[in-house]
């Protein structure tokens, strides 16, 4: 445990931790509420799963990757995304193709069923998440949506910087001095 490791807290002062504990707690109670949720949301058909749908959002959004581009862009390992590709691929909901760039190499793009079902998942999320903020004012809702993908970009741009932090150096957890 280095100094600076331990030191570096100085940088944010009460408030800000406190207010960080805060937050902690919340998405802490969110996630958990959300696994549980997940279970309910998936019904369109059988052997569809949630991990279906977090498979699919990069392929919709970015159109077609290599498998190693969607294991990054849904921050899993690469081994367990490749059983989800393997998955997906068997129900018909992506193709593996040739790499038009690189023909040793091979891209997955989303079938026409595939996005028909993204479709029905992503409007059973909508609806979902309409009726737990339904009590809401609209302000209220235009307000949190605005922050929560405000917040979704910094967590996934932090992310990002830590993923990139060279392997022999990695970053000091503060849980570890906890």
């Amino acid at each position: 445990m280095s100094a600076e490791a331990v030191d570096d807290s100085h940088e944010f002062d009460e408030t800000s931790i406190a207010i960080a504990s805060e937050l902690g707690r919340g998405l802490s109670q969110l996630l958990r509420s959300a696994s549980r949720a997940k279970t309910r949301m998936i019904a369109c058909e059988p052997g569809i799963e949630w991990s279906t749908f977090v498979i699919l959002v990069p392929l919709m959004e970015n159109g077609p990757l290599r498998s190693s581009a969607l294991a990054e862009a849904v921050h899993l390992d690469p081994s367990r995304v490749s059983r989800m590709i393997s998955h997906v691929i068997e129900i018909g909901l992506v193709q593996r193709q040739a790499d038009p760039a690189d023909g040793r190499a091979a891209i997955l793009q989303i079938t026409a069923r595939g996005k028909h079902v993204f479709g029905q998942l992503q409007r059973q999320r909508d609806e979902y998440l309409a009726s737990v903020v339904s009590a809401w004012t609209e302000s209220d809702r235009r307000t949190f949506a605005i922050l929560m993908g405000r917040f979704a970009s910094d967590f996934s741009d932090a992310l990002h910087q830590t993923d990139s932090t060279p392997n022999d150096n990695p970053p000091q957890s503060k849980l570890e001095h906890a």
